[in-house]
């Protein structure tokens, strides 16, 4: 596995995202996307990443505020927070699952590069520190 480290402190369009594929060497096969303040423990998410059978695998932390289901602006009931997490950076992709995902991507809209690619059925996989 060869890997390419992406830092970002903005958000990317799928164009820019084909584009900087574009520039890449052929051999390097893992993206890895970060944000300049998120690229502790990229390492032990690389190993993780080698040994699951997935597309991506992404950051994730635990929620431990109240999360209710809101209808029509009425708070429905609340929601069990052992299933829900938010994703964090750092977030690594197979390079081709990514590229497939941006040929049905509007090039001009911004993206959340492992999003994009579960829209598209790839795979991936929560890291927990």
């Amino acid at each position: 596995m060869r890997s390419h480290l992406i830092t970002r402190s903005s958000s990317l369009t799928a164009g820019d995202l084909a584009e900087l594929l574009a520039t890449l060497s052929h051999d390097i096969d893992t993206l890895v996307f970060a944000s300049p303040n998120s690229t502790e423990g990229i390492s032990g998410m690389l190993e993780r990443f080698q040994e699951v059978d997935a597309d991506g695998l992404v950051a994730v932390a635990q929620i431990h505020e109240a999360v209710k289901a809101v209808r029509d602006g009425v708070v429905e009931r609340g929601l069990d927070r052992s299933t829900i997490v938010t994703v964090t950076e750092p977030e690594i992709l197979t390079r081709a699952v990514l590229a497939a995902a941006l040929e049905h991507a509007d090039l001009t809209s911004e993206v959340d590069p492992a999003a994009l690619v579960a829209r598209r059925g790839g795979r991936i996989v929560a890291f927990e520190d």
